[in-house]
């Protein structure tokens, strides 16, 4: 989120401009050498550069050694001060502060510039200087040799004259801020009351609002929602603290919903990438916002489209798992079940070492099942999201809302994906490789900083749709007046306490049933200072208990959010404040299931329900599952070849199963003593000796066991075909010959 101070850029008539960053300048050639920064003498460092265009400063970027043995990054505070002109002695435009954990990786350092803070102009100079405030923190800035034209680099502390270092730049990037007019104002904020004893709820208000806004109430500590979303309608809003026992300060917070994601709400629809990067080694990291409807996991991936062998197949995020290709085989680790409704950041890593998820920046699951000879590479692949891009659009989807999709040649760490979850990028970060915001709100082009474009194919009339608010460009603002809440002791007096079954006091005690005797001496608990002599006056009630009948068919999710497949009387859940009387309340589920087995067996022509004592009704597959009229039985016999499902009903509870393909085989016998088929069983090649003077013409078709057509070929005046199996599976084939309206359909077997 953007933290904006209004009061610095206040525009006309409560508009204020927004920033989303722009690459300005650059200096990303190889490192040649390394400056120190830390608490020591001479140990400042800074860059002079031009500016390439006119508006505000929003980041910069320097480029850290973070393993270097002798000199590591070491945990501290720092500030990055920006000055006018070449070197140390211009006009002071900024300082920002920044820390590090020290456990950086190598690479670029991002260090953000308060908004609409530092003004530049294109063509003019400027330089920044990074130094070391808290005494224990060292960074090593790696630079270049003089492969930067629009400055030099200095290290000097900032009371000497400046050191100039002609030879050398510094390896950096700057953003610019681009600016983006959102009709939103600062607001006065108040409370109905600042002080409380003990604890309890204040109501905080805004003076007003902004319609198309939605507003927060914000622990200013940690910047946690206490309350809210609630819609702006142009008048003030209020909000409830809820019961606090400690001094608290608040903010209000304001955001515009902003339409920046897609939502792939159809069977067939998904995002395809044409031309993504193919160029992988041995690490990959796969990263994007989705929002989930609780019975949903994310598809996608990246092979040869409506192909499906391990020659084209790169990665994928299928079945409930992340798969990538080492180099011909699958290496995979299982997604953990994902119940969220709303919105979740999705992120899968694999490397040498292992493959590691992790759901909004903490890690999930992982394995030691590392890439050993290199992700498969292929030129040929698309990249499809909401989409197993193997096989046919109207299979393996997903419908689920995507945004803010990232793809990354190198491994993302666990710091990494943490901290850069809720970060937009420039799009030049190392080893990304696909970075697309979806923020086009129209259309069915995604444009992309980094990476190919995405084609929105089959989508729905209008997949635009509320997005996860991190990257979306949209208007926020942090109001620039706060509240604080202070809580006091309750003074010489009554505290009257309402609790559910026990209750702990201020004097460490806890108390199981009412009580309006003990007493507790505050030293200096008084307005004054003095003590303060407090009687409890408390009330203790009982929970309460009950059971919550319910019957299912197959599966039934509970209030407790977990799905129970079988019958349960045992689960129980706690109601907070359930009760009547205020206290929880405990409810016992008594759920009956009722499973139905929606499989069958087909033995020759016959399908059967496996399921008994139930009602059936047999469905036509290939003709959109149509009602076969008058096949209610638990067995079916077909008389046409084809792909045929059950309805199975019991107790009222409906599931249809998969379908099932049979064969028909319908044997003329005329000329079947002139045809031969050699050898059968084969583990190569099959011949065919037809007869000339019967099959002038002949259709020759070959299906699997499961119904898969293998072979497909049509001759005329031939009479021997010769067929390869070398590539077949071994099993049980039908080869069927077609001519002259005659149908012979024998089997064969492959070795």
């Amino acid at each position: 989120m953007k933290k904006i101070v209004l009061s610095l850029f206040t525009l006309g008539i409560g508009a204020f401009a927004l920033n989303a960053q722009t690459l300005d300048q650059s200096n990303t050639a190889s490192q040649s050498s390394t400056w120190l920064v830390n608490s020591g003498g001479n140990t400042s460092n800074g860059q002079s550069f031009t500016a390439g265009m006119s508006g505000f400063l929003s980041s910069i970027s320097i480029n850290i050694d973070a393993t270097n043995p002798s000199l590591p990054t070491l945990a501290g505070s720092f500030t990055l001060t920006v000055r006018s002109g070449n070197g140390y002695g211009g006009t002071i435009l900024g300082i920002d502060t920044f820390t590090v954990t020290g456990t950086e990786p190598t690479g670029f350092l991002s260090i953000s510039i308060k908004p609409n803070t530092v003004a530049v102009t294109a063509g003019n100079s400027y330089t920044y200087i990074v130094d070391e405030i808290s005494g224990t923190g060292q960074l090593i800035i790696a630079a270049s040799g003089n492969n930067y034209a629009g400055g030099d680099l200095y290290s000097q502390v900032f009371t000497n004259p400046p050191t100039i270092d002609a030879t050398r730049d510094f390896i950096f990037q700057t953003f610019m801020q681009s600016s983006l007019t959102c009709n939103i104002a600062d607001q006065t904020v108040t409370a109905s009351q600042t002080t409380l004893c003990d604890s309890g709820a204040v109501s905080i208000s805004t003076g007003s609002s902004e319609t198309g806004y939605n507003y927060y109430l914000r622990d200013d500590a940690d910047s946690s929602i206490v309350d809210g979303p609630v819609a702006g309608t142009g008048n003030a809003i209020n909000f409830n603290t809820g019961t606090i026992n400690s001094t608290t300060t608040y903010n209000v917070y304001a955001k515009e919903p902003k339409i920046s994601a897609v939502d792939l709400a159809n069977n067939n629809d998904f995002i395809r990438f044409n031309a993504p990067f193919t160029a992988y080694t041995n690490e990959i990291t796969v990263e994007a916002w989705v929002q989930f409807n609780g019975s949903n996991f994310v598809r996608g991936g990246q092979s040869s489209a409506l192909i499906d062998n391990m020659a084209t197949n790169v990665w994928l995020w299928e079945g409930g798992s992340f798969f990538v290709n080492n180099n011909g085989i699958w290496i995979s680790l299982q997604f953990p079940t994902i119940t969220t409704t709303g919105w979740m950041h999705v992120a899968t890593v694999a490397n040498s070492s292992g493959m590691f998820i992790y759901y909004d920046g903490v890690l999930v699951a992982s394995n030691t099942t590392g890439i050993t000879s290199g992700i498969q590479s292929n030129t040929s692949a698309v990249l499809e999201l909401g989409h197993d891009p193997r096989f046919t659009p109207s299979s393996r989807n997903n419908d689920v809302v995507y945004d803010n999709f990232r793809v990354w040649s190198v491994t993302r760490s666990a710091s990494e994906v943490a901290d850069n979850y809720k970060t937009c990028l420039s799009g030049s970060e190392t080893g990304l490789v696909q970075y697309t915001l979806m923020n086009e709100a129209t259309g069915t082009t995604l444009n992309s900083l980094q990476g190919d474009n995405g084609i929105i194919t089959n989508g729905i009339a209008n997949p635009w749709v509320l997005g996860s608010g991190v990257c979306d460009d949209a208007c926020d603002l942090e109001m620039t007046q706060t509240v604080t809440i202070t809580v006091n002791t309750t003074q010489n007096g009554t505290d009257v306490q309402t609790a559910c079954n026990s209750f702990t006091w201020i004097d460490n005690v806890t108390y199981t049933a009412s009580n309006n005797t003990a007493t507790h001496t505050i030293i200096g608990g008084a307005t004054s200072g003095c003590d303060s002599v407090v009687t409890l006056n408390l009330t203790i009630n009982n929970s309460a208990t009950g059971t919550d009948v319910q019957t299912a068919c197959n599966s039934y999710t509970w209030i407790d959010n977990n799905t129970y497949t079988t019958s349960n009387n045992t689960a129980t859940y706690t109601i907070v404040g359930g009760a009547t009387n205020g206290c929880d309340s405990v409810v016992t589920l008594d759920l009956t299931i009722t499973t139905v087995d929606n499989s069958t067996t087909l033995n020759v022509n016959t399908i059967s329900a496996n399921q008994n004592s139930a009602s059936y009704q047999w469905l036509d597959c290939d003709n959109g599952n149509a009602i076969i009229s008058g096949a209610t039985a638990q067995n079916f016999t077909p008389t046409v070849t084809g792909n045929y499902a059950v309805e199975v009903i019991l107790s009222s509870c409906v599931d249809t199963s998969t379908c099932t393909n049979v064969i028909i085989t319908n044997i003329d016998e005329v000329g079947m003593e002139n045809i031969n088929i050699y050898p059968n069983p084969t583990k190569d090649n099959i011949n065919v000796e037809l007869p000339l003077n019967e099959f002038t013409s002949v259709e020759v078709k070959i299906y699997s066991v499961t119904g898969k057509l293998v072979y497909k070929n049509a001759q005329h005046n031939v009479n021997k075909l010769v067929i390869n199996t070398a590539n077949w599976d071994k099993g049980l084939y039908f080869i069927q010959l077609i001519s002259n309206n005659q149908t012979i359909t024998k089997k064969i077997i492959k070795q």
